[in-house]
């Protein structure tokens, strides 16, 4: 993204913010399941491919930005929905400070 506001046109990806729901199983832990928190719309870019070693072989790991409407409430352990593609939460920047946009890096998972 240039250094310039998007336009609402720019965030045409309807993303759903998933949180996580811990549910007790019988052997004194927990299975995570993620359930919808709320529908925003978003713009969505490649950012970067990282290597990472894992079991012996490389692996790209290609996160991408998504840029919406600014909110205060995402965490790294919720996940952003896209149809059938799920993003974890890297990170994220209020890009000029002003509280407009919110920037989140995020790596897509399988679901």
């Amino acid at each position: 993204m240039s250094g310039k506001h998007p336009t609402i046109g720019q965030r045409r990806l309807r993303v759903v913010l998933e949180e996580p729901v811990a549910t007790p199983d019988d052997i004194g832990g927990a299975t995570i399941t993620f359930a919808p928190r709320v529908s925003l719309w978003a713009r969505l870019e490649p950012a970067s491919v990282l290597d990472r070693a894992e079991a012996q072989r490389a692996e790209g790991i290609v996160t991408h930005r998504l840029t919406l409407r600014w909110r205060g409430d995402i965490t790294g352990a919720m996940r952003f929905a896209a149809g059938t593609r799920r993003f974890a939460v890297r990170g994220q920047a209020d890009p000029d400070g002003r509280r407009r946009d919110l920037v989140v890096t995020v790596e897509e998972v399988q679901p």
